[in-house]
């Protein structure tokens, strides 16, 4: 009986074991893929776009040169004017696969572009959701078009 008694505890140590090392595994994936939509954003909001284009998947890089062309005189006029930088933060991380995952981000104080030839606005807070593929590079995004805005304008 102390014998089955000790063989079920070691099983029990084993599953709490396995069940913590799984948790720690995903908490790093979690904070892997955060650091990466972080670092993507705050290339892509802060017009560095060499940078955010060295962070995208392959076959979403024509996006980032949609975006490029669009950037107008204004455009780098008002960026050479600012205050202060764009800052990101990753809030929420979901993920589809173990190759995919989607970040909910919060972006203050960017230049939102106009794509229509305009000159682009100030936007004090916008929400954004990107999706991350992991590569053999690491966790890159991929874009299906320009990253929009999910808050109303109050214009």
């Amino acid at each position: 009986m102390l014998l089955t008694f000790f063989k079920d505890m070691n099983k029990l140590c084993l599953l709490i074991s396995l069940t913590f090392l799984s948790a720690c595994s995903l908490a790093d994936k979690d904070v892997a893929v955060k650091n990466a939509s972080e670092q993507w954003a705050d290339a892509y909001f802060n017009y560095n776009l060499d940078e955010a284009n060295e962070l995208t998947c392959d076959e979403s890089r024509k996006w980032i040169s949609f975006a490029a062309s669009n950037v107008t005189t204004q455009d780098f006029e008002m960026l050479g004017e600012r205050q202060e930088r764009a800052a990101v933060v990753a809030e929420e991380c979901h993920f589809g696969a173990d190759t995919v995952a989607y970040v909910y981000l919060t972006v203050t104080n960017f230049l939102e572009p106009d794509t229509i030839g305009g000159a682009g606005k100030w936007t004090e807070e916008g929400k954004f959701m990107i999706e991350l593929r992991k590569r053999s590079a690491g966790w890159q995004v991929r874009m299906e078009g320009l990253p929009q805005n999910g808050m109303q304008s109050r214009d």
